[in-house]
C-alpha cells in the first residue's frame, strides 16, 4: 500500500469521525460536507485498484507519450533498415536508446505491429535495437527479425574468418611477398596461373616496392591480367 492510499484512509476516517461527532450534536448541516468528503477520500483510496489500465492500454499510452515526446528524432518506416555487417546491441529500455540517440546524433527508426513497436538507431559500425511490448514475455515478430539478422551476423562473419583463410600468398624472385586476400570481394576466388601472377607483379614498379597489397582491388587487377 503507497503512501497516498494510506492518507487518503485516514483522512476518511477522520471525516467519518467528525460526522459522527456532528451528528451527535445536532449539527446535522455540517454533514452534507464532511461526508461527500470522506466519500471522495474513499474514491482515491481505492482509484488504483479499480481504474487500473490494463497491459493494452498502458502499452498504448507510454507509446503515445514517446512518439509525441521524441518525433524530432523518430522515423516511421514501412520497412526495417538492413544492419547486415554492424554489431547488434540489445538495449533494455526506450530511456537507455534515446541516451545513445544522443551522443551519434542520428535518427531512430521505428515500425509498429499490433503488440508490439520496433526502434532501430544505425551508427557506422552497431546498431542499437529496443522492442517495446506489450507482455515483455511475449515473443513478436520482432523478436524473430533480431534473432534472424543475429544468425545472420554470426554466418557473415564466419564467412570473413573463411575468406582469410584462403588468402594466397605469392612470392616473385626478389624476394618480396604479396598478400592477395578475398575478403572483401565476399566472392571466393581461386589464382589460375601463380607463373603469370609473378611476372604481373614483377612488371609493376609500384607493386615492386608494396609488402601488403589490397585485399580487394589488387585481386581484381592481378586476376583480370592473369587471365
Amino acid at each position: 500500500m503507497n503512501i497516498k492510499r494510506i492518507i487518503c484512509f485516514v483522512v476518511f476516517a477522520l471525516l467519518l469521525l467528525v460526522s459522527w461527532y456532528f451528528y451527535s450534536i445536532s449539527l446535522v448541516r455540517y454533514l452534507f460536507v464532511t461526508i461527500p468528503l470522506a466519500l471522495i477520500c474513499l474514491f482515491f483510496a481505492f482509484y488504483k485498484a479499480v481504474g487500473k489500465l490494463s497491459p493494452e492500454d498502458e502499452y498504448n499510452s507510454y507509446l503515445k507519450e514517446v512518439l509525441k515526446t521524441y518525433d524530432a528524432v523518430l522515423i516511421n518506416v514501412l520497412d526495417i533498415p538492413s544492419v547486415m555487417g554492424r554489431s547488434i546491441v540489445k538495449i533494455a529500455n526506450f530511456e537507455d536508446l534515446i541516451d545513445a540517440q544522443i551522443e551519434v546524433r542520428k535518427p531512430i527508426y521505428y515500425k509498429r505491429d499490433t503488440r508490439s513497436t520496433l526502434f532501430v538507431l544505425l551508427d557506422d559500425k552497431q546498431v542499437g535495437v529496443c522492442i517495446l511490448k506489450v507482455d515483455n514475455d511475449e515473443k513478436t515478430p520482432f523478436d524473430a527479425w533480431l534473432k534472424e539478422q543475429e544468425s545472420a551476423k554470426e554466418r557473415f562473419d564466419e564467412s570473413i574468418l573463411s575468406s582469410i583463410e584462403n588468402t594466397t600468398i605469392v612470392k616473385i624472385d626478389n624476394g618480396k611477398a604479396y598478400r592477395i586476400s578475398p575478403v572483401r570481394n565476399k566472392n571466393k576466388q581461386t589464382i589460375k596461373d601463380v607463373e603469370v601472377l609473378e611476372k604481373t607483379l614483377a612488371n609493376l614498379p609500384k607493386l615492386k616496392d608494396t609488402v601488403e597489397l589490397s585485399k580487394t582491388q589488387l585481386f581484381r587487377n592481378l586476376n583480370s591480367r592473369a587471365k
